[in-house]
């Protein structure tokens, strides 16, 4: 009996399990043009935020520091990475936790809007406080509806067409729907604000004397109803805000259809949703962590081998400012430290440039995440094809040669009858083939006689006597 052999088809990952897409982001977030965008937002925020907290408004630079973070970036950390494989060894759980914590970083985009939405939603904050929370707002908004907004754009070209996006295509694309981003971000905004004037004036009507604060009280239900909705538009606001971005990069949709798809995707698909998320974050975790520990061995390489001529000491002075920020053994001696002055500058801003990349990096990734997560509900939700993305509208340019003459005027063209032997169609050869149906066409006014071999005569002839 011959053996009999059955050949399993190739599994389809992408359809059986659709988030394996999510793996494919780390090839759109390490593009170059990605981390062009993500690193110049991040400049842009900095020197807002430098900007914002000289304002006449603004409080005192303590207090305007408190959520200073959330615009700053770190440079490369200066631990010896060539011992990672030995604390590896010696305490795993410790280096996972470490790269469990990378997470944050992947959400420093969010963290640039929310840090000022909570300042503005605190009762205790002063209107210098709440005047600069709100400029730094409406700053952040415009940035990501730029920047943000061009991410999404080439992130969803790429990752779902497999094709590639021009960086000036992708401006032009955020720059053309600004308003929709802004319109997308601000609704949510709105919405709140005007739950919360109702709420502020029961607040009024409390102040009033003997009977106010009763029927505040009375009055006090339809508050907690003005809370719920609030609460309800708040986090969709939250967990849908990067969705929206998301709608109008890939649909090329306006803001009223940007946030009714987040908040319905927020509130029907949560589930998906999470688990979208947690798969983003825990392989955005990993990568982030590959990507530093590429730019401390960088620096730390170059560091060590610097030392090695200049001394220790002097190196670490020059690159960290003391020869304590470095740590790991072969960077550190007993050799007073020098004050390099311009050079240490210079090569201090050379490491703000890594550390740059590396944050610009987790702004890369954090909006392909979201655009990809977005491809997936939409997916999920109504069955629309991953692959599916509006192309934006554009102009057909005709790349012909312009007409000239008789066809570039208004003057209708006239075609000359045939003329010649052809101009009644084709003649018989005697001898040669079946004789060929006549021709349909229109007579014309010049007409060939047909070729015949016994010429005609002009009379009959006469018969023999």
């Amino acid at each position: 009996m011959p053996d009999t052999v059955v050949e399993l088809g190739k599994i389809d990952w992408k359809r059986v399990f659709p988030w394996v897409r999510l793996f494919r982001v780390f090839r759109t977030a390490i593009d170059l043009r990605m981390l062009t965008l993500s690193c110049v937002a991040i400049v842009a925020l900095s020197v807002g935020d430098a900007v914002f907290t000289s304002l006449p408004f603004a409080p005192s630079s303590k207090t305007a520091s408190a959520s200073h973070a959330a615009y700053q970036w770190d440079r490369p950390a200066a631990d010896n990475p060539v011992e990672l494989p030995a604390k590896v060894v010696r305490n795993p759980w410790e280096v996972l936790t470490g790269i469990a914590l990378r997470w944050e970083r992947l959400l420093q985009p969010a963290r640039t809007v929310l840090e000022p939405a909570r300042t503005i939603l605190q009762p205790g904050a002063t209107w210098s406080e709440k005047a600069l929370a709100w400029t730094r707002f409406l700053w952040a908004l415009c940035v990501w509806s730029v920047l943000g907004g061009a991410m999404t754009r080439i992130a969803a070209v790429e990752q779902a067409t497999d094709a590639p996006m021009a960086f000036s295509g992708a401006l032009r694309f955020s720059f053309e729907n600004f308003f929709s981003y802004m319109t997308a971000a601000l609704l949510p905004v709105a919405g709140i604000g005007a739950f919360w004037l109702l709420c502020t004036i029961g607040g009024w009507i409390g102040r009033i004397p003997y009977v106010g604060q009763p029927v505040l009280g009375l009055l006090w239900g339809l508050e907690l109803a003005f809370g719920f909705l609030m609460a309800l538009i708040l986090i969709a606001a939250v967990a849908g805000w990067p969705l929206m971005y998301a709608t109008i990069g890939v649909e090329a949709s306006d803001g009223f259809d940007a946030f009714s798809r987040s908040y319905s995707y927020v509130f029907t698909r949560p589930w998906h949703y999470l688990w979208f998320a947690i798969v983003a974050l825990t392989y955005g975790a990993l990568v982030t962590t590959f990507i530093s520990l590429v730019a401390s061995l960088v620096v730390y390489l170059s560091a060590a081998g610097v030392a090695s001529g200049l001394g220790a000491s002097r190196a670490a002075a020059m690159l960290f400012g003391s020869p304590g920020s470095v740590g790991g053994p072969g960077l550190i001696s007993s050799e007073p430290a020098a004050t390099t002055g311009f050079g240490m500058y210079v090569a201090g801003a050379w490491l703000q440039f890594v550390g740059l990349l590396v944050a610009g990096f987790a702004g890369s990734f954090f909006w392909t995440a979201t655009t990809v997560i977005y491809l997936l509900l939409r997916q999920v939700d109504d069955a629309t094809d991953f692959r599916e993305v509006f192309p934006p509208p554009r102009e057909d340019k005709d790349e012909l040669r312009p007409f000239v003459g008789v066809a570039a005027s208004d003057q209708p063209v006239i075609e000359r009858p045939p003329e010649g032997d052809f101009a009644a169609g084709p003649r018989r050869v005697p001898g040669v083939g079946a004789p060929e149906s006549p021709r349909s066409d229109p007579p014309s006014s010049q007409q060939v006689p047909a070729i015949n071999p016994t010429p005609p005569t002009s009379s009959p002839p006469s018969p023999a006597p």
